[in-house]
């Protein structure tokens, strides 16, 4: 399993304090906030590709070229890392729906980055374990050029997403894509190679290339837009660190960066806090400030210490940015996490500490004492109460700080979830269903 192969996996990642009744009002989804968004968002694709078509043939095509790859790759990338999280929409459906349509136009498998973005968030900027490190070190500064129109890493995409389709899985994916999903990675690259297909079929029949300016090619000539926001996340930071403090970066946006980038500019705060929908996070970033780096004031400040870092690290590969943090708010406790995190062997056999009913209010969770060690109690109505495994299937995280919505239980880690009723693994990453248990409370 993927956790013993790396000791980061296991290691103590800084999470700063926050009352759980405030992160559970932040992690709350809505569809209100996400639909709107949504609905901008493609009507303005749907515009610049309409400024395409009626300016084919004149030189106003440039600049319709330019905002169709805003729209079609640099916003379409912020949808995708949204909806792949599951927290944009409230309903699961239409997080997968535009999750779908945002992968297919920046041409990312769905299912193998689902995965890659798993570790990403388990193992952030740790070299040879991120598979997400865009600037590594030293930065190669013609991939980083060539990538402006996505040459290179475009070019390794449909190389692998034709790989993929003939069946055969690329060693990299299958280092970090459990054996399990090979089959679907397969299916969606056939999908994918089928619309490409059918898109280059009207090329020719048209004999002409717009189709392919119109949805196919953005992914290439609109990267430049994922780029210039996707380098303030990590870029010139510390690597190898067990602190997204000191390895993400946080950077005050305008209102359209922040509707484009839909609010991801707030990202230290996305990689502490992962089940926090993206409408939500400056509300995150001011009840934890005091934990926090300051925000770097503008993205022109940001890219000020991004460039001159990744031009030192030609030759010094040791030159990192170190942000100040703050001092801690209070010493960590020596028994704040006393009991052995535990998945329940047997849950016919519990030995749980005096538990009563005026415990946990409905809706609510906490760790509790077993035989075995740690167990996760969650009283999901007045009267249903469960007792799980205090670990996620997936990537051992604590289950106890993520969120309870009913009877569905979401990690804090990757946003995999789980159905209380019978355990079951509802959502990637997460595939290996729960042990649980009735609890009968003292009165």
């Amino acid at each position: 399993m993927d956790r013993h192969l790396s000791p980061t996996i296991d290691a103590q990642w800084f999470r700063p304090q926050i009352d759980p009744t405030v992160l559970r009002d932040l992690c709350t989804r809505r569809n209100l906030p996400a639909v709107v968004s949504t609905l901008l968002w493609l009507l303005t694709m749907l515009a610049t590709a309409t400024l395409v078509v009626t300016t084919w043939g004149s030189w106003w095509l440039i600049p319709a070229l330019i905002a169709h790859g805003v729209t079609a790759c640099g916003a379409a990338d912020a949808r995708w890392h949204e909806c792949g999280h599951g927290t944009a929409f409230a309903a699961q459906r239409a997080n997968d729906a535009i999750y779908w349509i945002a992968s297919f136009l920046l041409l990312r498998e769905p299912t193998v980055w689902r995965w890659s973005h798993a570790r990403h968030h388990s193992e952030t900027i740790m070299v040879g374990r991120d598979p997400e490190i865009a600037f590594p070190r030293p930065p190669r500064l013609w991939v980083i050029a060539v990538n402006l129109i996505h040459l290179h890493a475009g070019s390794l995409a449909l190389l692998r997403i034709c790989r993929h389709g003939f069946g055969k899985i690329h060693p990299d994916v299958a280092s970090y894509v459990p054996e399990s999903e090979h089959r679907r990675v397969v299916t969606e690259a056939r999908i994918f190679l089928g619309l490409l297909v059918l898109i280059a079929t009207l090329c020719a029949v048209s004999a002409s290339v717009l189709p392919a300016l119109v949805i196919g090619l953005p992914a290439f000539y609109g990267a430049w837009v994922v780029m210039f926001f996707g380098a303030t996340q990590h870029a010139g930071l510390a690597q190898n660190v067990v602190d997204h403090r000191l390895s993400t970066r946080t950077v005050k946006m305008n209102p359209v960066f922040r509707f484009l980038y839909l609010n991801m500019n707030h990202h230290t705060e996305h990689h502490l806090f992962p089940t926090v929908p993206y409408h939500r996070l400056p509300d995150l970033q001011t009840a934890i400030a005091d934990e926090l780096p300051v925000p770097i004031p503008s993205t022109w400040a940001a890219y000020r210490q991004i460039l001159p870092t990744l031009w030192a690290q030609r030759h010094n590969v040791t030159h990192e940015l170190r942000p100040s943090l703050p001092a801690p708010l209070c010493p960590p406790s020596e028994d704040s996490s006393p009991h052995t995190p535990n998945r329940l062997v047997n849950v016919d056999v519990v030995n749980v500490d005096e538990v009563t009913t005026s415990t946990l209010s409905p809706g609510r969770m906490c760790a509790v004492r077993t035989a075995q060690g740690e167990a996760l109690l969650c009283r999901v109505t007045t009267q249903d109460w469960v007792l799980t495994d205090a670990l996620c299937t997936h990537g051992d995280a604590r289950l106890v700080d993520g969120v309870l919505d009913g009877w569905i239980l979401e990690c804090p880690r990757h946003n995999g979830r789980f159905d209380l009723r019978d355990g079951t693994a509802l959502r990637r990453p997460a595939t290996v269903n729960l042990n649980v248990s009735n609890f009968e409370p003292r009165g």
